[in-house]
């Protein structure tokens, strides 16, 4: 007779390793591509003299990649233009200020934000394949750095949007508002 046929498809643990190949390969492609243009000269189009090479890891969901970060100079040799203020600069690092993918980042506050921080990593490691070798600290990190993004847009848009009335203000002559009368301000 024929085996038992338990083992057709793909298992979790395969799916997580094609996932991750495909990743990588994804994002040095992708990263090819930005820093074929990235490293031009704005001027005259010439490519910019490369001072070193280093390796910056990048998080998703679907694990770590290591990415090839030139570090150019910004000083054309061919028409003596100037890419920033700086005598080098790393195009990749400016482009990926945050070294995680925001979907990776939302899936952590997402699972965090339901269940404890060691269950969501227990979570995330058991379905994704960049979760392998997520600490329960990295995703309080992730939380806790979204949550005061949130709460400085919020504050950024109250500045924008109220203005205090300086004729509600207490006479205690530390200018301090008794109340606060808010009006829309048109931008």
């Amino acid at each position: 007779g024929y085996p038992p046929c338990s083992g057709l498809g793909l298992f979790v643990a395969e799916s997580h390793d094609i996932l991750l190949r495909l990743q990588g390969v994804l994002q040095q492609e992708q990263t090819a591509l930005f820093l074929k243009s990235a490293a031009c000269c704005r001027g005259c189009g010439e490519r910019l003299a490369t001072k070193s090479t280093r390796s910056s890891v990048y998080r998703t969901a679907f694990g770590r990649v290591r990415l090839d970060s030139p570090q150019l100079y910004s000083r054309c040799t061919h028409c003596g233009g100037s890419a920033c203020a700086g005598s080098t600069f790393n195009p990749l690092a400016i482009a990926l200020p945050e070294r995680s993918h925001p979907q990776w980042v939302w899936l952590q506050c997402r699972y965090a934000s339901v269940m404890s921080y060691s269950l969501a990593k227990i979570f995330l490691r058991d379905v994704f394949p960049g979760g392998a070798d997520l600490p329960a600290s990295s995703v309080k990190v992730n939380v806790r750095a979204v949550g005061e993004r949130l709460e400085q847009e919020v504050q950024d848009s109250i500045r924008r949007t109220a203005v205090v009335d300086d004729r509600f203000t207490a006479g205690t002559g530390e200018g301090l508002p008794l109340c606060l009368a808010l009006r829309i301000v048109d931008e």
